[in-house]
């Protein structure tokens, strides 16, 4: 089977889209399918290119039996609505470059990442045009984090049209595939019970949480947070309104994002808070990292319909205690999980008697095979294959 994949993230890049779209990618080509991959040149969660790949209109590798074509992005942390707008006309027109190719390759199916929606889309009308079956993969319910996070009211013209789009998209897909409980429940509602849906966590890979050396019990209570430092996190307000040192605790935040330099000049001039920037890490390196310390902060600044951070199914797997300050899925599933502290409200005064309790009972932290099977997602892709023969031959 040949495979075109649409994603505006791709490996090297950090974060849940790029590790979750590079997996597959790999599956597919490990299992002797033929894949052709066309993003964009790798910028996030930084917002500008990395180096390497700067000043190109173009870059071409393969990596793991992966043809990965990589075309220009206007990389961006601006939330401002025109800002958004321009970069995302810009990336998608840059896109196009990928057609001649994408035409002689002719794929039997191709695959887009949604968000963004216009990529979602540029992978649509390619697959109209080889006359290939279409899988959307939705990671996030985009307008509804526009809206959320005030970047586009639900009356401006622009989320009108993005929330068209949107529905266009579940409503075509032969194959819709969600992150989460609530985003399958959700697009449900715009597609007939004969079209298929498919639940995909992020999830994690077993191997990678066996034989951990785990951190002997210290003085001072080591929390640790891993992954994007932007808007919808709100670490920085969360490290204003918190001094750990005074809880006996200290937090430790790895990662890069929007936010990432203004707290970087925060934890610089306010050193006794117990509070410790470090540089990103890449996934092979989290479970071990996590075993070195007590437990996981998650933070959601509001909630979004569907969100549920892969972070989560990493600290339950190592066995650490969880701190999440959200509610929706990832509240429910932690409800079965016993070292969870659930601060729905996000109020900074739960959390301070969270870590305060969590202190002062401390429990023996150990993964178990029960949480690591529970989001054990290594032969997904077998499904989906699986799933894509079947409706092929529709």
């Amino acid at each position: 089977m040949k495979i075109a994949i649409f994603t505006p993230n791709y490996a090297p890049e950090m974060g849940a889209c790029a590790h979750r779209v590079t997996y597959m990618a790999e599956s597919f080509a490990k299992d002797g399918h033929k894949v052709k991959v066309f993003t964009h040149l790798p910028h996030y969660p930084q917002g500008k290119v990395y180096r390497g790949y700067r000043y190109r209109l173009f870059h071409k590798s393969v990596h793991k039996g992966v043809e990965i074509y990589r075309y220009p992005t206007w990389a961006s942390h601006s939330l401002k609505a025109w800002q958004r707008a321009v970069a995302m006309l810009f990336s998608v027109l840059a896109m196009l470059l990928c057609l001649p190719t994408f035409l002689r390759f002719r794929p039997d199916w191709v695959w887009a990442q949604s968000p963004p929606l216009p990529i979602a889309m540029l992978g649509f009308g390619c697959a109209k045009l080889a006359k290939a079956a279409f899988a959307l993969n939705i990671s996030d319910l985009w307008t509804e984090v526009l809206n959320v996070f005030g970047v586009l009211s639900n009356s401006h013209l622009l989320f009108k049209a993005l929330r068209k789009v949107e529905i266009f998209l579940y409503k075509n897909a032969d194959l819709a595939i969600g992150q989460s409980q609530e985003i399958c429940n959700y697009i449900q509602d715009y597609r007939n019970k004969k079209q298929s849906i498919l639940l995909y966590r992020n999830g994690i890979h077993t191997q990678n949480f066996t034989h951990l050396d785990y951190k002997e019990k210290t003085e001072i209570y080591q929390i640790i947070y891993t992954g994007l430092i932007g808007n919808a996190q709100g670490l920085l307000d969360l490290c204003q309104s918190l001094n750990f040192s005074d809880l006996g605790a200290a937090l430790h935040i790895y990662g890069s994002g929007g936010e990432r330099a203004a707290l970087a000049q925060y934890v610089k001039h306010n050193k006794h808070k117990g509070i410790y920037l470090h540089e990103p890490v890449s996934k092979k390196q989290i479970p071990q990292l996590l075993a070195k310390h007590d437990a996981v902060l998650i933070p959601q600044r509001k909630h979004i319909i569907g969100t549920v951070p892969s972070k989560l199914y990493e600290a339950m797997a190592v066995g650490l205690p969880i701190f999440l300050i959200g509610k929706g899925e990832a509240a429910q599933l932690l409800k079965e999980y016993p070292k969870a502290y659930i601060m729905e409200g996000g109020d900074i005064g739960q959390l301070k008697m969270a870590i305060t309790n969590a202190i002062k009972n401390q429990v023996s932290v150990k993964n178990t095979d029960t949480h690591i099977q529970k989001f054990e997602v290594t032969d997904f892709y077998k499904i989906l294959i699986y799933q894509l023969e079947q409706l092929k031959k529709l």
